[in-house]
């Protein structure tokens, strides 16, 4: 919105409109300029997106704690699968310390599916050890069946809120 008003060439200090001296620095009225002041415009304030939580790898694949949707457990599932399929591949060249190194791999990669289990188990509404079933032959058939076939409880459950 644009006010005409009077102010001093000299220090800028506004004047009335009947005024004959600057009442800051008493510079004469012909040396006063009419300018034009604006109003800035108001700048609309753009909200920041919150970030996505990138959990790290402890939080994501070693921890019980929450819940694990269908998708992010299959995704995860797989990337372990497909790292422990790596490792096996390296017993092909039957060097001991390779063994030794993919036998540490599995132990990692058995736990962590455990624990994603859990959280899968979590989402359900079970409770984490149902996971024990996949110890246990023909039952850990069954289970991985019921892991990735059974939808998750929707809205929060007594293991947390839904999970992305």
């Amino acid at each position: 919105m644009n006010h005409m008003g009077k102010f001093c060439a000299k220090c800028g200090t506004p004047i009335s409109e009947n005024g004959r001296f600057c009442p800051n620095c008493g510079a004469p009225v012909e040396q006063v300029q009419e300018t034009a002041v604006q109003k800035p415009a108001a700048v609309p304030v753009q909200s920041t997106p919150e970030p996505v939580k990138k959990g790290s790898i402890r939080e994501d694949y070693f921890s019980i704690k929450g819940r694990l949707s269908r998708k992010t457990y299959a995704k995860r599932f797989l990337i372990l699968m497909v790292i422990g399929f790596c490792f096996a591949m390296l017993n092909v060249l039957e060097i001991t310390a390779l063994m030794i190194l993919t036998g540490c791999a599995a132990i990692v990669i058995s736990v962590s599916n455990l624990m994603m289990a859990a959280r899968r188990f979590h989402d359900i509404g079970k409770s984490g050890f149902y996971c024990l079933l996949f110890l246990l032959p023909v039952a850990n058939v069954i289970a991985i069946y019921y892991v990735f076939g059974k939808e998750g409880t929707p809205g929060p459950n007594q293991y947390g809120s839904v999970s992305v």
